[in-house]
């Protein structure tokens, strides 16, 4: 091998590393609709008892679906009671991930199933999460009815929750008109609930036009 041909091995031997250890702690793990599904989501599964944990780190980025084992926990200031979940939650790169209460939760890559149909034409909304408009569920105009004693409703324009076009408390016996256009992304927060029937219930009232 000519100096000329070993330079260049060095040289090419050295961009990888460079790029290798970039990967592993330099760069940035970004959330967004090409990794929101069960193959390409880049969560792992964990268990964590209360504190603070920096994704990247103790956690890595991804969508997850965040359970309560043993107690009423609270995650990132989101009441979350033995047995519940929060669905679908998407935990960004190098962002604190804060977990207070009593016990320990449980974070699984999410499985981002559509809202479950309890009646033609109406969704029931049973545990506090993000669901996405054309998967977990389709545009269109909504009723939204709530049997919830506490909550509140955000709608974002895009998954990437930069821009809120409404938000809302709940209460027991709303009812609200609402238009969800593919791509809006929908967080709904079920802080109290205490009747036997679903906590939210979006029934649908027919097409919009696409923006």
């Amino acid at each position: 091998m000519t100096n000329i041909k070993r330079g260049i091995f060095i040289v090419i031997i050295l961009v990888l590393a460079f790029l290798l250890i970039y990967s592993m702690f330099f760069s940035k793990q970004k959330l967004d609709l090409k990794n929101r599904n069960t193959v390409d989501n880049p969560a792992k599964e964990i268990t964590l008892p209360i504190g603070t944990y920096t994704a990247g780190k103790e956690i890595k980025p991804g969508y997850y679906d965040v359970t309560s084992n043993s107690g009423s926990m609270r995650y990132n200031n989101i009441s979350v009671k033995k047995g519940e979940s929060i669905l679908n939650y998407p935990v960004q790169d190098n962002t604190s991930q804060d977990i207070e209460g009593h016990g320990k939760l449980k974070f699984t890559p999410s499985k981002f199933q559509q809202l479950h149909k309890d009646k033609p034409n109406k969704y029931a909304v049973d545990y506090t999460g993000f669901y996405l408009l054309g998967k977990e569920l389709p545009p269109g105009r909504y009723e939204l009815m709530s049997n919830s004693n506490s909550g509140q409703v955000y709608i974002y324009k895009s998954e990437d929750m930069s821009t809120i076009n409404k938000s809302f408390d709940l209460k027991t016996q709303d009812e609200k008109n609402i238009n969800l256009y593919k791509g809006n992304l929908i967080f709904v927060q079920i802080n109290e609930h205490t009747s036997n029937n679903h906590p939210v219930v979006l029934q649908y009232k027919g097409k919009l036009e696409e923006k």
